[in-house]
């Protein structure tokens, strides 16, 4: 299923930056290190909190990370169905 986030093409979209693969190739970079941070201090934690117990609180926290990631994949259609639907009634 494609979606048109326009609903109509009278209107043009504008953006304030042009598409640069540098940026993009930079953004993603970025998100990486930020992401490789987070769950590097994350795990750290954890094993620091819970010594004795890490297996299970690792465990625990992929669980957790890993339910999330599904149902924010699962949600996308939702959002996408939904806003579509609001920007075609304006």
């Amino acid at each position: 299923m494609q979606y048109n986030l326009n609903c109509d093409n009278s209107h043009k979209v504008t953006s304030i930056f042009l598409p640069q693969e540098w940026l993009a190739l930079t953004c993603s970079v970025l998100l990486g290190f930020g992401d490789a941070c987070y769950n590097t201090q994350t795990m750290s934690l954890l094993g620091g909190v819970y010594p004795d117990e890490a297996g299970p609180a690792f465990a625990i926290f992929k669980f957790t990370q890993s339910i999330a990631a599904c149902v924010g994949f699962a949600y996308t259609g939702v959002v996408r169905d939904t806003d579509c639907a609001k920007v075609c009634q304006m």
